[in-house]
């Protein structure tokens, strides 16, 4: 194998854990409020959209726990797209009845386009720029809305959204042209790249109906209000 890995469970989730990958979730119990604030809260009849899926941990976790009829795990390192289906895979010798993870090997952004991800900080912590670099490589970008509508996705329980500055230009767009019956019940965040934004997302969310259910020192719930 590649890198090495290993097999193991993470709340009683089945991974194939990579050596090169964070090791967070192994040993510090990763993102578990967020998690549970996920599994409490999503409505089993829309999508799951995983925007920087990584190597799945989310996907994975919402798929195992069958919360939602589909999970869009949207990830533009090819590298990853194995781990995400190895990891499935793994899964699906568990458990039969299981919703499908679709994987889009894209970035999230506010056009279509090719673009670099630079990887200088490792794998996990990869972010866009406009210009090709020692540590960069291409990828392709693509709006939300256009993700959505190729995979026919008609409701929203969730999306969780961590991609290294880049939340502005992925969510905005979708929420100035979607319909409102579209928009997710809830939202999770990573904010903590928020230096990057040319408009603070979170505001925006907040005026749009979201409110606040907690924030870690890394990520923020949000809810949207009836």
């Amino acid at each position: 194998n590649e890198s090495g890995n290993i097999k193991l469970q993470i709340n009683q989730v089945p991974f194939i854990i990579y050596f090169d990958t964070d090791f967070k979730a192994v040993f510090e119990n990763y993102n578990l409020k967020e998690l549970n604030f996920l599994i409490r809260n999503l409505e089993n009849d829309g999508a799951f959209i995983d925007i920087g899926a990584n190597y799945g941990y989310y996907s994975q976790t919402i798929c195992f726990h069958n919360l939602v009829n589909k999970i869009i795990s949207i990830e533009p390192n090819k590298k990853f797209l194995p781990r995400i289906q190895d990891n499935f895979s793994l899964l699906l010798n568990q458990k039969k009845n299981i919703s499908p993870i679709i994987v889009e090997n894209l970035a999230v952004s506010d056009n279509k386009e090719e673009t670099f991800l630079n990887l200088e900080l490792g794998l996990g912590s990869a972010y866009l720029q406009k210009e090709k670099s020692l540590k960069s490589i291409k990828i392709s970008c693509d709006t939300l809305l256009n993700i959505l509508s190729r995979n026919n996705i008609k409701k929203i329980s969730g999306i969780k959204i961590d991609i290294e500055g880049h939340e502005d230009k992925a969510l905005i767009p979708f929420f100035s042209e979607a319909n409102k019956e579209l928009f997710p019940k809830i939202i999770l965040i990573e904010y903590t790249s928020k230096i990057n934004w040319s408009l603070d997302i979170i505001t925006y969310l907040k005026d749009l109906g979201y409110a606040e259910e907690f924030r870690t020192k890394a990520n923020m719930a949000l809810k949207l209000k009836n």
